[in-house]
């Protein structure tokens, strides 16, 4: 644990570092910051190791509450895109996450929602294509329609869980890299 300043209040809050092992994947390092005094958190997740030979897709049928609780990894690389909505969250939208799919829609509404009272103002077509967005994803959460999951990361570096060996609604693909996804991650 370290003392470091809060990006929300520039009080000094706690930063928590942890290497850790993630079982059936890799070494990975925790961050997590902490502040006493407004409240704001922060969770972070970087990867201990390299990038994999290979890029991955992932794609995930989400068809059940038993989905949306699987354990999930997207790295700072990773492309987040959900078909159905034709919604697509470029690489670096996020910091590397260790979440849920469920934990990873709920951060995608809150990514969505931050700048909507402004949009309503200035960009009331944006707002309104962004509306429609989140209440698909607000009825994702709550059970109302199925969805597919894609994560696509050149580095390898991301993960959904299984529910069992045989489960056939995850799919893996490794990919060899262009030479553009060498490039975003600085080969």
């Amino acid at each position: 644990k370290i003392e470091s300043m809060c990006p929300n209040c520039e009080d000094n809050g706690t930063t928590t570092i942890l290497l850790t092992s993630i079982p059936h994947f890799k070494d990975v390092v925790l961050i997590s910051f902490e502040c006493p005094h407004c409240g704001h958190t922060n969770n972070e997740l970087q990867r201990a190791t390299t990038a994999k030979e290979k890029g991955c897709r992932i794609t995930c049928q989400v068809t059940s509450s038993d989905d949306l609780s699987r354990q999930l990894i997207a790295s700072e690389h990773c492309k987040v895109t959900i078909e159905q909505i034709e919604l697509e969250m470029v690489p670096r939208s996020f910091s590397g996450v260790l979440t849920t799919v469920e934990g990873m829609i709920s951060k995608i509404i809150d990514d969505l929602s931050l700048h909507q009272p402004l949009r309503r103002i200035q960009q009331p077509e944006d707002y309104e294509k962004i509306e429609g967005v989140l209440s698909a994803l607000k009825g994702y959460l709550e059970g109302n329609g199925n969805f597919t999951l894609i994560l696509d990361d050149p580095s390898g570096n991301s993960y959904i869980s299984r529910i069992d060996e045989d489960d056939s609604a995850l799919t893996v693909m490794e990919y060899t890299r262009n030479a553009q996804d060498e490039a975003a991650l600085g080969g």
